[in-house]
């Protein structure tokens, strides 16, 4: 621990110059919350993906931990020419959740499904939070045929998701 601390001033000045503690704490909290708000919405999005790998990290209660993850007014929503016309727009959290769960087992659609994640950006403004990811997600369905198919995510909030 440091046991004595110096302040230096300028070469000719007669006085210390102002320190306003109060306004160096609110850009200290403003940071630090800035970076845990980054941090939950890196969790939130990872825990997403894990409950909608197949197989699930955590195969009971898929549904209910995934509806955990929107609020109940969420807009899930497919961005890109493919995945636009394949699946379009749910909005509100029990549409998105039987969406989701129509895709996961016991439906037999997917026999293995995986997500990976890269190029993340995510920009926090008060309680307003926006992220962009690479995602590639690489399927073995259960008919036999497999892919591999990249989307990007726009954007990722309590009220938005999109895909």
């Amino acid at each position: 621990m440091r046991e004595s601390w110096q302040i230096l001033l300028t070469p000719g000045a007669t006085t210390m110059p102002a320190i306003d503690l109060n306004d160096g704490f609110l850009q200290l909290h403003a940071r630090l919350d800035r970076l845990e708000s980054e941090s939950a919405i890196r969790r939130l999005f990872s825990r997403y993906m894990q409950l909608c790998d197949v197989p699930c990290v955590q195969p009971e209660g898929v549904a209910e931990s995934l509806g955990g993850l929107f609020s109940p007014d969420a807009v899930w929503q497919e961005v890109g020419r493919l995945y636009t016309s394949k699946f379009g727009v749910f909005r509100g959290r029990t549409a998105i959740i039987n969406m989701l769960m129509s895709y996961l087992p016991p439906s037999p659609h997917l026999r293995t499904y995986g997500h990976l994640l890269g190029s993340e950006h995510i920009d926090v403004e008060g309680d307003q939070a926006r992220g962009s990811w690479l995602m590639q997600q690489v399927s073995d369905y259960e008919e036999g045929s497999a892919d591999w198919s990249d989307q990007v995510c726009r954007q990722a909030g309590s009220t938005v998701c999109v895909f």
